[in-house]
């Protein structure tokens, strides 16, 4: 009697142990309550397990023009120095300038003028005669500040500048409301980003006369092809339209602009 007690308490043993084993097998582990964890394969990114919460990411959603210095295309067009163009703050304590390049940036590089102080010469003024609210200049030169006694071939002008129309493209629906449905669209995709790893990304684009986005491509990679990819997708399929930008003289034009996706000080 005493041997079949034991016979059945090891039998009854080894049947908890075998369903306790099926109930952990059936049931895997998940990350803790802030996160759920899903295997994730991108077509050109290595295999990434990635939990899915919010990461304590900054990240930033902006669109605006592609450089932060701004001038109209009328003022360009009437400029007689790179005075007239360059902020107040860049020209108030300059004394001197030499080695001026004015340059307008396309696709396929620069074009160039150069000229030995700060009055734009006969072919300055033509070159930039050419852009238009599509348009993206860059002004260096050599230059000497008011009461300094070193030679002003030590200091050197750095300027990237964006064309903008008299009134500039805006979205029917609100610039909130254009940030919010590119955060949100994008939410799956940007929780695999890891900090360190993250750059900053770029899509251009450009609202035309009819206020249509069209010519999106990627300026500059996030670190992460599915989620540039991403970015590219959400500005080609977003719905709604564009108020167009208008010139001085009230005519519709196109204009150049960017979606900015990094995060805070990049």
């Amino acid at each position: 009697m005493k041997k079949s007690a034991i016979m059945f308490c090891t039998v009854l043993t080894s049947f908890s142990l075998m369903a306790f084993g099926y109930m952990n097998w059936s049931n895997p582990k998940v990350c803790n309550n802030e996160t759920s964890c899903i295997k994730k394969v991108d077509s050109d990114d290595d295999l990434a397990i990635s939990c899915y919460k919010q990461k304590d990411l900054d990240l930033v959603y902006q669109v605006s023009s592609r450089f932060t210095n701004l001038i109209t295309e009328e003022n360009l067009h009437n400029a007689k120095s790179i005075i007239d163009i360059l902020p107040i703050k860049a020209t108030r304590s300059v004394e001197n300038y030499s080695n001026v390049t004015v340059a307008v940036i396309h696709n396929e590089g620069e074009l160039i003028e150069t000229s030995k102080d700060e009055i734009l010469n006969p072919a300055q003024l033509k070159l930039l005669q050419t852009t238009d609210c599509t348009s993206n200049i860059h002004i260096t030169a050599n230059y000497k500040n008011k009461n300094e006694e070193s030679n002003y071939n030590n200091n050197e002008l750095v300027y990237y500048m964006s064309v903008l129309p008299e009134k500039q493209a805006e979205y029917t629906e609100g610039y909130d409301a254009l940030i919010e449905y590119l955060k949100t669209n994008s939410k799956e995709k940007s929780a695999i980003i890891e900090k360190g790893n993250l750059k900053p990304g770029k899509v251009s684009f450009t609202i035309t006369t009819e206020g249509l986005v069209s010519d999106v491509k990627l300026t500059s990679t996030s670190g992460y092809t599915s989620v540039d990819k991403t970015l590219v997708e959400l500005m080609t399929s977003l719905p709604g339209k564009w108020y167009s930008a208008t010139n001085s003289k009230g005519e519709k034009v196109n204009q150049e602009m960017v979606f900015f996706f990094g995060l805070v000080g990049c």
